[in-house]
């Protein structure tokens, strides 16, 4: 008899340090739970960006903050620092920034995330026959995009148009790695070197002919070979424009042809067409 109340008395010891244990336990695991993910304490308050130089930081940021606001099934907050993602970080920033190409993301406890951006070196747009591609740096092309996107205007991107309208498919390589890089540094050039503003929209009869047509803004047309060496078509363009008469009559030039490798052919609006001679000017 007396055994057995020793028992039961055991037992109902053992079942209470159960209990406090299994409660304790819980409590523990529930404050964890809420430091974790639903206090301020680790909650996403800065993201620091590296790596940019042409994108839109405040951009990037606006961006990178929508993707942490809310909550998963209106429950866990998206911004705390254990529930970022940051495969899904990285997916939804390389879909809306294209000149994206690379990006490292690292935790900093307790409330910030540090995101190191590689951007894309050069980038065109390719119109022919259909929609217009994205470019990458070794030509390909490797996404569909709408013109009026913020992604245009954002990125900085040069259009190029070819009027063969031979249509492309997504994933083609359109064009050479040097050719790509010769048609994003033209503008760029054109205005630090030249001094003068183009048109957005660039073109080209055939993309395996390599000449490019270029109009500066309220001025003249500029032709020229994107296989041949940029230095080569820049110096003779600017011992060219720096020649005397010419210099007099800059806004009156039609075209500028330098297709021809060191060579110059030009025309003035004022000439008869029919009367017109190509002038050559050697270096």
């Amino acid at each position: 008899m007396i055994s057995e109340r020793k028992q039961q008395k055991e037992k109902k010891t053992k079942s209470l340090s159960n209990f406090i244990f299994i409660f304790l336990a819980c409590s523990f695991l529930g404050v964890l739970i809420y430091s974790l993910f639903f206090s301020d304490f680790l909650r996403v308050n800065r993201i620091i960006l590296e790596g940019i130089k042409e994108l839109d930081e405040k951009k990037v940021n606006k961006s990178l903050f929508s993707y942490i606001s809310g909550s998963y099934l209106k429950i866990l907050p998206r911004n705390s620092l254990i529930a970022v993602s940051k495969g899904e970080l990285r997916k939804n920033l390389m879909r809306d920034f294209k000149k994206i190409k690379g990006i490292k993301i690292e935790k900093k406890f307790p409330d910030a995330i540090k995101i190191k951006i590689t951007e894309r070196k050069s980038l065109i747009l390719w119109c022919s026959g259909g929609p217009c591609y994205i470019i990458d740096e070794n030509g390909y092309a490797y996404s569909i995009i709408d013109l009026n996107s913020e992604e245009v205007r954002q990125n900085k991107l040069v259009k190029l148009v070819d009027n063969s309208a031979k249509p492309i498919s997504l994933g083609e390589k359109v064009l050479e790695r040097e050719f790509v890089e010769s048609i994003s540094n033209i503008r760029e050039r054109i205005k630090e070197e030249l001094k003068f503003d183009t048109e957005e929209e660039f073109s080209t009869q055939a993309r395996v002919s390599g000449d490019i047509k270029i109009k500066i803004n309220d001025g003249f047309t500029l032709f020229i070979d994107a296989r041949q060496p940029l230095e080569v078509t820049f110096s003779t363009l600017k011992i060219f424009l720096e020649n005397e008469d010419i210099k007099k009559k800059t806004k009156d030039l039609e075209y500028v042809d330098l297709k021809v490798e060191g060579k110059v052919y030009y025309k003035f609006k004022d000439e008869e067409k029919e009367k017109t001679e190509e002038k050559e000017v050697k270096n």
